[in-house]
């Protein structure tokens, strides 16, 4: 009987207006704090180890890069992307505060964004941080495929949702290309490692926001609708991890690489960095 269970008694619970779909209650967990602990242990442990594996490698990165950067001028591209990147990160805030879920700042996208702002916007171009973001784009490509609409109140938001996690995937692509940050002394492995264990400890921190508020951040506390969580069971969230890393491989260094070849065949100068 508690496997056919759903959480459909728990729909007008205030924060669960996203739960619209019935799902077996053995494998949402839904409010299970040992399954909690389980995700957090296993992939808390993940994250660690390639934390103090790659943290070496990263911190000469960042030591280097301040002792060869070059003051640069802003663009008025640059310009009209920070301004941008900043409408719609104050109006997220905003909106927020006043819905009363003020807790939703903490979702990755609206962390993402003010670390954009702050690269873009910096005329010593940081570029150990930038190819950081870089590698973690898979994030709001995440936010593009399983966009949540059903709790907007005005017609612009969806448009507003889109343009924004838009510019989100697509600006890293354009700096990479046009070679503002010179990352040819960055370890690209080793920082791709690094930006996914930062991104695991930042879900790990969605699971248990959405275990006290109740609310199912990046579906951290309830699984997506996919097949993977027949396969998976109770341990979907591991599975989720596992998926999480293909996506985040795909969509940080596989780019990068393709857009290198790109600088080659154009004969633009390379923005290549070191590789073990």
């Amino acid at each position: 009987h508690q496997a056919t269970m759903t959480i459909e008694s728990d729909l007008n619970e205030p924060g669960l207006h996203n739960l619209q779909k019935k799902i077996p209650y053995d494998t949402c967990s839904l409010a299970t704090f040992e399954a909690n602990v389980r995700s957090t242990i296993v992939m808390g442990a993940v994250a660690l180890f390639f934390l103090a594996y790659t943290w070496p490698s990263v911190k000469a990165a960042r030591r280097e890069g301040r002792r060869s950067r070059v003051k640069y001028v802003l663009t008025f591209y640059d310009k009209l992307l920070v301004y941008s990147l900043s409408v719609f990160l104050v109006h997220n805030i905003g909106i927020r505060i006043w819905r009363g879920v003020s807790h939703w700042i903490v979702q990755p996208c609206h962390i993402l964004t003010l670390i954009m702002i702050i690269v873009y916007a910096d005329t010593k171009n940081n570029s150990s941080l930038f190819l950081f973001l870089f590698y973690a784009i898979w994030m709001p490509w995440l936010g593009l495929l399983f966009s949540d609409d059903t709790w907007y109140m005005f017609s612009y938001e969806g448009p507003a949702f889109f343009i924004q996690h838009a510019l989100m995937v697509f600006s890293p692509w354009f700096y990479v290309y046009m070679g503002r940050f010179d990352v040819s002394h960055i370890n690209r492995t080793k920082m791709w490692l690094f930006s996914w264990s930062i991104c695991m400890l930042d879900l790990i921190m969605l699971l248990w926001v959405s275990y006290i508020y109740k609310e199912d951040f990046c579906m951290m506390r309830c699984p997506a609708d996919m097949y993977y969580v027949d396969v998976t069971g109770s341990w979907w969230r591991e599975g989720a991890l596992l998926i999480g890393a293909v996506l985040a491989l795909i969509c940080g260094p596989l780019p990068h690489f393709l857009m290198d070849q790109l600088r080659y065949l154009t004969m633009k100068p390379s923005m290549i960095g070191k590789e073990e």
